[in-house]
């Protein structure tokens, strides 16, 4: 295998490394996004919970 051909290799695995990293990356953020989404809303729930429950035992 000619040295080219097997730099070649090497440089097209590497790019495929790094564009899998990268997507996953994307991918971790997004979750984190609709994970931090999902607790605002659940803590909006508790705390309108909260208040009602507050509210019926005055």
């Amino acid at each position: 295998m000619p040295l080219a051909s097997a730099q070649e290799q090497a440089n097209t695995a590497e790019q495929r490394y790094l564009a899998t990293i990268q997507r996953l990356e994307r991918e971790v953020t997004d979750k984190n996004a609709q994970l931090a989404s999902y607790a605002g809303r659940q803590l909006l729930i508790v705390s309108e919970s909260k208040t009602l429950l507050q509210e019926r035992d005055q």
